[in-house]
């Protein structure tokens, strides 16, 4: 079984604040096989990176989401 996390770093300043605030969420669920882990890790992924944008447009987003046993 196969699951994932996401984890996502908001990075700013300037006079922007957030300073490298970051947070990990777990998967919910398991996967039978990689790839669909995968599939949905990134689209996971995708929907964390999108919010943040538009929660932070001037900010440097780094979102990662790695499926593992």
């Amino acid at each position: 079984m196969y699951e994932f996390i996401v984890a996502a770093c908001v990075m700013l300043n300037g006079g922007g604040d957030p300073v490298n605030p970051c947070f990990v969420d777990k998967a919910q669920g398991s996967y039978q096989t990689y790839d669909q882990c995968k599939y949905s890790a990134n689209r996971r992924k995708n929907e964390v990176y999108t919010a943040l944008q538009n929660k932070h447009p001037k900010a440097g987003i780094v979102v990662m989401a790695p499926c593992g046993k």
